[in-house]
């Protein structure tokens, strides 16, 4: 019986400073005290968290023409009917793809263009949007294709001609070839290009001939 009375004295003596806390009345700064260690003490880690930073800039990608899928197909010389044989020549992409899903698409159209360099005489023929669709891949026949007129054009049947496709990732510029402003960010455009070079023959096959 002695020793559990020793047993209990010893303890509670050690736990006075506790047991005096505990018995005085808690105000509402010692509640909020006795609150913030217990967080310390149960909490695991750190209390604060890391900084948020920003999020990453989306990596750009340039638009891609698949080059299999173009017609006509650059399997030789294009041979394309005469003015008075044909009315129209199509050309068209079948797919072009962006792995940025969220960038609306410009599709610009030239005839006998001398490339990004060239100031004068650009030859545009040809503005069209291909707009987000939420996917990779973009293959609306509309902005893709261009149906060169014969009849609007005085083309030399003597000398080779070409038809040039661009696709960027944004506005292009009216007055230079390909040119286009940087993103707000600074970053370039990117974009890609498609040539056909065709020559006009008598006799050559053509989209629409002239009835």
């Amino acid at each position: 019986m002695t020793s559990k009375k020793s047993t209990f004295r010893n303890l509670t003596q050690t736990d006075a400073p506790l047991a005096s806390i505990l018995r005085k009345p808690l105000s509402g700064l010692r509640i909020g005290s006795l609150l913030m260690l217990l967080v310390a003490t149960t909490t695991p880690g750190c209390l604060l968290g890391p900084p948020i930073e920003g999020l990453p800039q989306e990596e750009l990608h340039a638009p891609r023409i698949a080059r299999d899928l173009v017609a006509p197909p650059l399997d030789g010389v294009i041979e394309v009917g005469i003015v008075d044989e044909c009315i129209s020549q199509k050309f068209a992409l079948g797919r072009v793809s962006d792995k940025n899903v969220d960038d609306n698409l410009v599709v610009r159209w030239f005839l006998d263009w001398n490339g990004p360099e060239e100031k004068e005489d650009i030859g545009i023929v040809r503005d069209a949007n291909l707009p987000s669709t939420g996917t990779v891949d973009r293959t609306d026949p509309i902005p893709l294709s261009y149906n060169l007129q014969l009849d609007n054009f005085l083309l030399n049947e003597a000398e080779p001609h070409t038809i040039t496709v661009v696709v960027a990732d944004r506005v292009l510029l009216n007055d230079v070839g390909i040119g286009f402003p940087n993103n707000e960010d600074g970053r370039e455009g990117q974009y890609d290009l498609y040539q056909w070079t065709f020559f006009l023959r008598q006799g050559a096959p053509c989209t629409e001939p002239r009835l």
